[in-house]
């Protein structure tokens, strides 16, 4: 059997700090210097189009109707949050690990800008062939030391003027 359910008044207090927990607003700066915050949401609610459950332990499923306000709300009582807006904009907050198994082949297109910003160590690995092609100039700006290592051949094809800045050059 379920557990059991309870259906909150949208007015409810203990259902309105709930929410403003979960909705806090970290910020951080993107490589290219674009300022990202988490997205807020409008939530103009009628609740006769709104139906809202939170169960014993503080889970929140809600599905509003409300017209030009549609929208489909889960959490985990952790935090853990998705949201699909009214747009079709959908917001994703993990307060935990997140881990992502494709068992066959996996895509990602974005029709429009797209930055990643990881507050920690970020590694690449593939056991095959890596290709990466930019249409448009390209930055890697590293603040400490760069290795790079290759077990074969390196070649470096330049269509243009090349040039080499260092305070000092070591040559072996």
């Amino acid at each position: 059997f379920p557990p059991k359910q309870k259906n909150l008044d949208p007015f409810n207090s203990t259902f309105q700090i709930l929410e403003s927990i979960a909705s806090a607003t970290p910020a951080w700066t993107s490589a290219n210097g674009n300022k990202i915050s988490e997205p807020t949401t409008s939530k103009n609610s009628d609740p006769n189009y709104n139906s809202k459950t939170v169960t014993e332990s503080g889970h929140i499923r809600e599905v509003d109707d409300t017209p030009n306000h549609e929208r489909i709300f889960e959490q985990h009582k952790s935090g853990t949050k998705k949201e699909i807006d009214s747009q079709g904009n959908e917001i994703k907050k993990i307060v935990g690990d997140k881990f992502t198994i494709v068992q066959r082949n996996g895509y990602i297109y974005v029709e429009g800008e797209c930055d990643i910003v990881v507050n920690g160590a970020a590694n690449f690995k593939t056991s095959n062939s890596f290709n990466m092609q930019v249409v448009g100039d390209a930055n890697i700006n590293v603040h400490g030391s760069a290795n790079v290592g290759v077990g074969g051949n390196a070649d470096l094809s330049v269509g243009g003027r090349f040039s080499l800045n260092a305070d000092e050059i070591l040559m072996f």
